[in-house]
């Protein structure tokens, strides 16, 4: 009897071993575990977000007020979650993570049609992105790579800080302001690990969190003096293309 137990003890081991060993990278084997197997991912890449600016016209044929835009679009992500085998050639997946999707400056430009004017002052609004996101689906394993489709929601911040620099009667007049945003998108992400070996992958993969294109539309008549404004300040949408590493325990 002990030595039964003792052998069974020894092969429900080995059994375990051989299991974590078929994780390998986006994905398990059918040898892998019913239970799972844990991974952690650090991604980096390029990211891009989308603003409609300013579009400002001032009537009757005075001139429009654009924007010019300065992006920073590298994006970093760190990420955690459980692979769990379901056929020899399929499993499912689950992640949280937290990622930097970027920072997108806007600075209006007045565009004259008379020609040019000088403005006393300079302004400039920064919109800088950052957010949660839990991911679930499926993944296509084989030995040597994985492939993979995820679909969830990214808990989106936007900080948005606005600065203005205006020059009244030979006075410098700053102001400063800022606030933080959030906003729920939905999200996909589809990709592929290749596998150095059991615990380590190379990954390559695009996200795409479905927001707005947040801008500011309007008129003014300098005659009448009429207005209309229309500003759109929803969390934008993001997308980015990501490499990385992947440890699978």
């Amino acid at each position: 009897m002990k030595k039964l137990t003792l052998l069974s003890l020894v092969s429900t081991l080995a059994c375990s071993s051989l299991t974590y060993a078929d994780c390998m990278g986006g994905g398990c084997s059918a040898n892998a575990m019913k239970g799972g197997a844990p991974f952690f991912a650090l991604e980096g890449g390029f990211a891009n977000n989308s603003f409609d600016g300013y579009n400002f016209t001032l009537s009757p044929a005075l001139g429009t007020i654009t924007s010019s835009e300065d992006k920073q679009n590298y994006l970093a992500r760190i990420s955690a979650g459980m692979i769990m085998s379901i056929e020899e050639q399929f499993a499912v997946s689950g992640e949280l993570g937290w990622g930097y999707y970027g920072k997108t400056t806007l600075t209006p430009v007045f565009v004259s049609y008379t020609g040019p004017v000088f403005v006393p002052g300079s302004l400039n609004t920064s919109y800088e992105l950052s957010g949660f996101d839990a991911l679930v689906g499926m993944l296509y394993t084989q030995p040597s790579f994985s492939l993979y489709f995820k679909a969830g929601a990214l808990l989106e911040n936007m900080k948005i800080k606005t600065n203005a620099n205006f020059v009244s009667f030979n006075v410098a007049d700053r102001m400063q302001y800022t606030s933080t945003q959030t906003g729920v998108l939905p999200e996909v992400k589809v990709g592929g690990a290749y596998n150095f070996n059991e615990n380590w992958a190379l990954t390559l993969s695009l996200m795409y969190a479905f927001g707005s294109s947040p801008g500011v539309t309007g008129d003014f008549n300098t005659v009448t003096t009429n207005s209309s404004l229309v500003v759109k300040n929803s969390n934008p949408t993001v997308g980015g293309v990501m490499i990385g590493i992947q440890a699978t325990i």
